[in-house]
């Protein structure tokens, strides 16, 4: 058996599952509000919980329910992200979203590597993420702190200008797309035969193969070395 390290704290682990059980749900209760072209989630929702509630406006009652879910897994979003974003706080500098070399140059060199990787399944030298996962993991961090910010105030929007309220409604709508779009482009990546390790570390295990790490992700093989940790 190959031998292993660990790459993945529980810590990390714990929050990545659970972050996409939240996220899943605040989408799916959102897009009814971005939009009338998903009404029917409203309506399928509306059915059971207007029958339940003696209403007779689907539509109404559906809304309601949705903005409770979308609300509520907010609230206890929050509450998970607190002892994580203070825990990765105490190691800032070497979070590994950082790019492990800077410029243009190494911007070009890092996505013909992802080509030659995903694409062409050649071998290539990543750190522990590669370029698209740090560029992922950079949007997601971003858009997570528009959409906490812009979501609160107009949770309370009666302590702002409409002229500031409406701003927040269009930054959260803006990022709750792009959300959505990056997490599409993460869950084809992450699910990529190329990336069942990585997949396996990140829900399973929290390990991952030494052979594996040094083959596909040699800069973060030398790093370990030079830790000694390998």
């Amino acid at each position: 058996m190959a031998k292993t390290i660990k790459v993945y704290g529980n810590m990390e682990r714990w929050f990545h599952s659970h972050l996409v059980h939240f996220v899943a749900f605040m989408i799916i209760s959102g897009l009814p509000v971005l939009s009338h072209s998903f009404d029917f989630i409203a309506y399928g929702v509306g059915i059971p919980v207007s029958t339940l509630m003696g209403s007779q406006d689907i539509l109404s009652a559906g809304m309601s329910f949705l903005r409770f879910i979308h609300y509520t897994s907010a609230f206890l979003l929050t509450l998970m992200a607190i002892p994580f974003v203070l825990y990765k706080l105490t190691n800032f500098t070497t979070w590994s979203m950082w790019p492990d070399k800077w410029g243009i140059k190494a911007t070009i060199d890092g996505t013909a590597e992802m080509w030659k990787f995903y694409m062409k399944q050649e071998h290539v030298s990543f750190g522990k993420m590669n370029i698209g996962q740090k560029f992922f993991a950079q949007g997601v961090v971003l858009c997570m702190i528009v959409i906490f910010i812009s979501g609160y105030m107009l949770i309370f929007r009666d302590m702002f200008s409409v002229e500031v309220a409406s701003y927040a409604r269009g930054a959260h709508a803006i990022s709750f797309v792009l959300l959505g779009m990056l997490l599409m482009i993460h869950i084809y990546l992450a699910t990529h035969p190329t990336n069942k390790n990585s997949y396996k570390a990140m829900f399973k295990t929290g390990e991952m193969d030494i052979d594996f790490i040094k083959d596909h992700h040699g800069i973060y093989y030398d790093k370990l070395k030079k830790e000694g940790k390998v």
